[in-house]
């Protein structure tokens, strides 16, 4: 979602804005060992609020919101309350796509001819439902090694072969794709909510309804906004879904007339049912924030996708000022990553992406190559190589080693070095400029065999 370097570039802002020590037990919870994400969102909001309101005071309690927002008379306006949630789909989606992932290497591997596939996995006994993955520890005995002994005769003659694992429950049907190198996989997502009772928006509502009973009256008497995020593209968080999820938590139904129901919360029964979660009247108002990759974003890049919900049912609406402050709640200042910050990874990949890649820049005759201070350091370290890092370079130049080399066999030479300010709140790295000079005239001829030292 975000980086360590963007982390502590906002710790520090919030600091700066709100005082220091104020975060001192959120820079507790950021070095905890459990579920680190819930703290960095606590952190994302504060963030997001700062600039929205005159004054913002954080008091991370359990008898109050997290998050007290004032107006330019010192009034108290608005409470905000943190919450982190995360998709059981992604989990399941996840797992297909890594054992398609799986069966495609292992094809590719044996059949050259077959590197541009689609792998569609589907439920065997019945196509309409999701399929499960097996356990990763039955991949290779029950599914990579059974692929080796095939032929692929189907695939290779009509371009389309289907693979049933019959004690799994589980079919693959490989197409052959014009793409360029590599695969895509396909399938139902699996682990939907049957019910919006199951949504982790509802039961994130329900939680906070319950808590919210708790908070003594001086709280409950101010408008409170729950700030619901995740990181998650599942289509457990598609619009529909979540707007009858959170409107059914938040919404008495039986105040609400048919028509408007039916479209809110898709409830068609003339004698509604009560749906909506206790404490749910202390609650004015939800903002959903989903990080997510969109396909004008480019791969590397997600972007917050804000929807709000206002309940008409609860004690103290939000008023049109408020709205305003909520508008101008900002989750736009960052620059949001792919995940590959993400200290599951490992430390080569994690090196490189989360520190930047290269620049080769071409001026004239001359040579530039910029490269992330952290790659330089840990490079002199002795931690990493730049050629573990670094074992590639745009426009097909070849690896970083490689275009050093050629430089030294031209006899250029590093005429400047020169530091270039990153921001790491937008995710670009401080940089080392090398520029290298002209490439030298020979003036004798040297064996090849000599040329190395």
């Amino acid at each position: 979602m975000i980086s360590e370097d963007q982390i502590r570039e906002v710790l520090k802002i919030c600091e700066t804005n709100i005082g220091a020590g104020a975060l001192d037990k959120l820079r507790k919870d950021l070095m905890g060992q459990k579920r680190p994400k819930e703290a960095i969102w606590e952190l994302l909001v504060l963030f997001a609020c700062i600039e929205a309101v005159p004054k913002v005071v954080f008091e991370p309690t359990s008898s109050s919101p997290d998050i007290h927002l004032y107006d330019d008379q010192n009034n108290l306006i608005l409470y905000v309350e943190a919450v982190f949630t995360e998709s059981r789909c992604n989990n399941l989606s996840n797992s297909l796509n890594d054992l398609g992932r799986e069966i495609y290497k292992e094809i590719a591997k044996n059949h050259e001819s077959l590197t541009r596939l689609h792998i569609r996995l589907e439920k065997l006994s019945d196509p309409n439902k999701p399929p499960t993955a097996p356990d990763k520890h039955l991949w290779v005995p029950e599914i990579i090694k059974p692929i080796r002994h095939l032929n692929f005769q189907d695939l290779l003659l009509t371009g389309k072969q289907r693979i049933n694992f019959d004690t799994y429950d589980l079919s693959a049907i490989i197409t052959q794709e014009e793409s360029s190198r590599g695969f895509t996989t396909g399938f139902l997502t699996p682990g939907l909510p049957k019910k919006f009772t199951d949504h982790p928006c509802y039961k994130v509502i329900k939680k906070k309804g319950r808590q919210a009973k708790n908070w003594p009256s001086d709280v409950t008497q101010k408008p409170i906004l729950l700030a619901i995020g995740t990181d998650s593209s599942s289509h457990e968080f598609d619009q529909d879904l979540l707007r009858q999820a959170v409107y059914s938590a938040l919404l008495d139904s039986k105040k609400i007339p048919l028509v408007t129901r039916v479209n809110l919360l898709n409830h068609w029964s003339d004698k509604p049912a009560r749906f909506h979660v206790d404490g749910s009247k202390y609650i004015s108002s939800v903002l959903f924030i989903q990080i997510k990759s969109g396909y004008d974003l480019g791969y590397n890049k997600r972007n917050p996708h804000l929807t709000l919900f206002h309940n008409e049912h609860c004690l103290n609406p939000v008023t049109e000022k408020i709205k305003t402050f909520i508008g101008d709640i900002h989750f736009g200042k960052l620059a949001y990553g792919p995940g590959w910050e993400s200290w599951q990874e490992k430390p080569k990949e994690r090196y490189r992406r989360d520190g930047g890649s290269m620049k080769i820049i071409h001026k004239g005759n001359q040579l530039c190559i910029e490269l992330p201070s952290n790659a330089v350091l840990r490079a002199l370290s002795g931690e990493s190589s730049l050629d573990e890092m670094y074992d590639y370079a745009p426009n097909d130049q070849g690896s970083l080693m490689k275009i050093l080399r050629r430089a030294l066999e031209d006899g250029r030479k590093i005429e400047d070095i020169s530091i270039i300010k990153g921001n790491a709140l937008t995710r670009e790295p401080d940089r080392i400029a090398f520029e290298l000079s002209d490439q030298v005239e020979n003036v004798i001829k040297v064996p090849k065999s000599e040329r190395k030292l």
